[in-house]
């Protein structure tokens, strides 16, 4: 999970960009929600990990193993805010 538990300061939404095709395996798959994708590059995938500062649990993820080739991804987060703090001066 991208998710941390640590309620202010968390990744609230996380994205992922293939930078390249691999050849065989390399998918994320989405355990709780039976979803997998196949790592094909320039493909982008987003999704939230967090509402109402609770970690969601359908944000499950693991990258299968590379069978064949190699896996290159950029990957990012969207990280939450403490409420009534003014997120130019928050520090992640």
């Amino acid at each position: 999970m991208d998710c941390t538990y640590s309620p202010g300061n968390d990744r609230e939404f996380t994205y992922l960009v293939y930078l390249n095709d691999v050849e065989d395996g390399g998918q994320t798959r989405f355990t709780a929600r039976n979803v997998t994708v196949e790592a094909k590059a320039g493909r982008l995938l987003v999704w939230r990990n967090m509402k109402d500062d609770v970690c969601l649990s359908e944000s499950m993820h693991e990258g299968a193993p590379v069978l064949k080739g190699v896996k290159l991804v950029f990957v990012d987060w969207v990280f939450q805010f403490k409420k009534g703090t003014n997120p130019q001066t928050v520090v992640v």
